[in-house]
């Protein structure tokens, strides 16, 4: 019996479908590699502009939001 393969749920702007294969097809999030690699990147790239460098103290201060 062949094992099921759970496909990647990001669609393009044309509204395709990605055709790689989920990283973990039991997840919430079913994602491939290539675009979880692209969230992590998004993620640690969002993080960067959130945090301040370090203060004289040596602890870094985040941005206030307003």
């Amino acid at each position: 019996m062949s094992e099921r393969i759970v496909r990647c749920r990001v669609h393009n702007r044309l509204n395709d479908p990605c055709s790689g294969e989920a990283v973990d097809p039991d997840a919430e999030l079913l994602i491939c590699t290539r675009h979880l690699a692209e969230a992590q990147r998004l993620i640690a790239e969002a993080m960067g502009r959130a945090v301040t460098p370090a203060s004289p103290g040596g602890r870094e201060a985040r941005r206030s939001h307003g």
